[in-house]
């Protein structure tokens, strides 16, 4: 598992791929490993995060991506509301300022406030948002 902690950040460091031929795919694979390996994908102190961020705004223009781009982000927004008093404050602050557009016009994003209060709070944030 030593290895993945290299080759994960690595990976995602050189997309995203604008390549047509390989995008679909690339998106696809970038989906999956970040629900396969959340820890490894994320960093130990969220500090992949804005990376990541950056591919799915890149790649969210590929109309038949865009469900799946959508509900990744919607899964990396749970994992870090349930880890929020885990990271540390300086990238909770740039965090809090990352959004996704979706097609109809709504933006996923953080709640302003510089904590998540309590489970119950984030779930009826989360399910707000969904698609």
């Amino acid at each position: 598992m030593k290895n993945i902690n290299v080759i994960i950040p690595n990976w995602v460091s050189h997309l995203p791929v604008y390549d047509t031929d390989e995008c679909g795919i690339t998106i696809s694979n970038f989906c999956a490993i970040i629900r396969l390996y959340p820890n490894q994908c994320f960093g130990k102190e969220y500090q992949h995060v804005e990376k990541i961020h950056d591919n799915i705004i890149a790649c969210i223009k590929q109309p038949q991506e865009q469900q799946l781009l959508n509900q990744t982000w919607l899964f990396i927004k749970d994992s870090f509301e349930e880890n929020w008093d885990t990271i540390p404050s300086d990238t909770r602050e740039r965090i809090l300022k990352l959004k996704v557009s979706i097609a109809h016009g709504e933006n996923l994003s953080f709640p302003s406030s510089a904590a998540i209060p309590s489970a119950m709070e984030a779930y009826l944030f989360t399910s707000r948002l969904k698609c």
